[in-house]
């Protein structure tokens, strides 16, 4: 009997035990799912670089985001290198949303004669900041003091020079999306709503197509017609640029907000690396989307 009764005993802790596991494993995988796609990339890739094991693993140990021996790789991966770690571009090709994206575009948006000045004029504007660049740069290939100095000034110029047209396209469509985000804003370039825009993305997931379209398709023909305008940038004439078109990250004096549409190595930023608008989810995005479009 007393046996029984030992037996009975051990079997309700074993539950108990296996009940409460279940419990904090549910608990775990709830808020883990709560949190960032992107921060659970980044925990993900630093257990596996700095502790052998992963996230999937973690949680079905049931040890939740508030555990203290996360504290170190959390804060790596909210700062902006740990987010710049999970946003590299990817060389396997474009994934479905990005084919998605640049179809929806090409038949919704630069089919309509509309969009398709406005994105050339967007083109047009990019091109003026990027001669601009290029020039400065043949001037300080021309002033170069040594060979070595020459050697990799030209070096930065042809590399840039060979990519002018896809980084305008890339800028475009960068700034496309950031209009649609201050549609409703007066006019100018808001480096902010930009950056800000890249959050969401990253962080909720959100795809370009269905962001970009549920914007296009709630509003008006007038709407509609004032969104061109700020893709295409017609409320800046090329004297007007002229301060931004001066101010060129590492190739000019300052950082003037132009520089949030050009890709990274336009302004300076190593690619992949980060700044306020670039090395984000957007720009990787626009990167992989710019060779889809039909533009001409």
């Amino acid at each position: 009997m007393k046996a029984n009764y030992s037996v009975l005993a051990f079997a309700s802790v074993l539950l108990c035990a296996l009940s409460a596991h279940a419990q904090q494993q549910s608990l775990a995988t709830r808020e883990w799912g709560m949190l960032p796609a992107g921060l659970r990339t980044c925990v993900d890739n630093q257990l596996r670089q700095e502790q052998g094991t992963n996230l999937a693993a973690l949680i079905a140990a049931g040890v939740r985001p508030s555990d203290p021996k996360l504290v170190t790789i959390k804060e790596f991966c909210l700062s902006p290198a740990g987010e710049a770690s999970v946003t590299q571009p990817s060389f396997g090709g474009p994934d479905r949303s990005v084919v998605e994206f640049a179809e929806w575009m090409n038949t919704a948006i630069l089919a309509k004669p509309v969009f398709a000045r406005a994105f050339t004029q967007c083109r047009e504007v990019v091109g003026l900041y990027q001669d601009k660049v290029l020039g400065r740069l043949q001037v300080a290939e021309a002033g170069a003091v040594s060979k070595s100095d020459q050697l990799r000034i030209r070096t930065i110029k042809d590399d840039l020079g060979s990519k002018r047209g896809a980084a305008a396209t890339v800028a475009c469509i960068k700034q496309f999306v950031a209009s649609l985000a201050i549609a409703n804003a007066s006019s100018g370039f808001y480096a902010d709503q930009l950056g800000a825009l890249n959050g969401r993305l990253l962080n909720n997931g959100i795809k370009l197509k269905e962001a970009a379209a549920s914007r296009v398709d709630d509003m008006t023909d007038q709407g509609l017609a004032q969104l061109a305008i700020k893709i295409g940038l017609e409320n800046f004439q090329a004297q007007e640029l002229q301060a931004d078109i001066d101010s060129v990250g590492q190739y000019g004096s300052g950082s003037g907000p132009l520089t949030c549409f050009l890709p990274a190595e336009w302004v300076g930023v190593e690619p992949g690396g980060y700044s306020p608008c670039h090395g984000s989810y957007l720009e990787k995005k626009a990167a992989e989307i710019a060779p889809l479009l039909r533009t001409q």
